[in-house]
């Protein structure tokens, strides 16, 4: 750790004096220039610090110092939660001719008018047949939501249902379209 620091030093020093060995033969050669060159010589020294600048910028960019800062840490471990997020499931019971629609949910209660307005969904799932003791069901399944207040919504062509909920921790959760 030492020498590093002790490199760093040197890389800084060296830094300084090419830099400032750069200024003064810039300082001389406007010198020179203003001597020996006709009037006006402004030209040429724009042209001069130009150079300048870009040779102390290309110098920065070849040979750039680390900040002094420690480096940021490679993993940031997170505090444990306190609080134990328990979930529920919700199952939407529809009739066969919504086979293959989404149904989406939508954290807390909305209404239809403010479904648009409303942040986008927090989960989806198609209406599925499922064979259930030998009888056809069509259901769209949300396993592992959060307990809380949702609101189902699927948008069929001009007609919008539309059903308020609670998911409730370990239980499930049912809404019958049929």
């Amino acid at each position: 750790m030492i020498a590093q620091g002790q490199n760093l030093q040197r890389k800084r020093l060296l830094r300084i004096a090419f830099i400032s060995g750069t200024v003064l033969f810039a300082t001389g050669l406007v010198v020179v220039v203003e001597y020996f060159a006709p009037k006006p010589w402004s030209d040429v020294v724009a042209i001069v610090l130009g150079v300048i600048g870009l040779v102390i910028a290309a110098c920065q960019w070849l040979w750039p110092l680390p900040s002094d800062s420690p480096p940021p840490p490679s993993h940031v471990e997170l505090p444990a939660p306190t609080k134990q997020v328990e979930t529920g499931t919700l199952v939407v019971y529809t009739g066969p001719d919504l086979r293959g629609r989404s149904i989406s949910i939508y954290n807390d209660f909305i209404s239809p008018l403010n479904i648009v307005l409303a942040s986008p969904a927090c989960s989806a799932s198609n209406v599925l047949e499922r064979v259930i003791n030998g009888r056809s069901e069509f259901n769209a399944i949300f396993h592992d939501l959060a307990s809380g207040k949702y609101t189902a919504y699927m948008y069929d062509g001009l007609y919008i249902k539309h059903a308020p909920v609670t998911v409730h921790p370990g239980k499930t959760t049912e809404i019958d379209w049929r």
